[in-house]
């Protein structure tokens, strides 16, 4: 593959868990016989669902191991092998909400941390919502606490810190982009 002038070469397996790690050999442009050795962790991408209704968006405050704390979010999860975006953010709205959507509308399809990961996100707003059953899976969520806010308190939490999540952070502004566009 090549891009910008950059040739990649093949993958090399350099860690396998959760997820995989591998290493590429990277030759910049002009660099010649200079190589750059790349690790990058292999995802199978995940959906942030925006549930919106009656001008409420449904969040989540579940325990994140990394930063050790509760951190406030769009509800969200990882695609299951063999599995569409839309399904997913269906499965994740109820798993974690006990809500289902009526509609789901892609909002964004964006690269979550190019630098060291291939992880791809998709965003979808989901409305029309109902009653279903939640399925939490792990501890963290069946730990979970599920709240609604106003689409203007969503917004001032992003922007008082509250909300600090990215996928959250880039959910919520639009979401409220595309429902005011809807107003015009």
């Amino acid at each position: 593959m090549s891009a910008g002038g950059f040739r990649r070469g093949p993958a090399r397996l350099a860690y396998s868990g959760r997820f995989d790690v591998v290493e590429y050999d990277v030759t910049p442009p002009g660099a010649g016989d200079d190589v750059l050795v790349r690790q990058v962790i292999r995802h199978p991408g995940a959906v942030t669902v925006a549930a919106f209704e009656d001008g409420r968006l449904t969040l989540v405050r579940q325990y994140r191991p990394a930063v050790d704390a509760v951190v406030a979010e769009l509800p969200a999860g990882k695609l299951d092998a063999g599995e569409s975006p839309l399904a997913c953010a269906a499965r994740e709205l109820e798993e974690e909400t006990g809500r289902t959507a009526r509609t789901f509308t892609e909002l964004a399809d964006y690269l979550i941390s190019p630098g060291w990961s291939d992880e791809r996100m998709w965003l979808y707003l989901a409305e029309g919502l109902a009653d279903g059953s939640a399925s939490p899976q792990g501890a963290e969520e069946v730990h979970m606490e599920v709240a609604t806010v106003t689409l203007a308190e969503a917004v001032a939490m992003v922007h008082d810190g509250t909300i600090r999540d990215a996928k959250s952070i880039v959910g919520v502004l639009l979401v409220r982009d595309h429902i005011e566009a809807r107003r015009v």
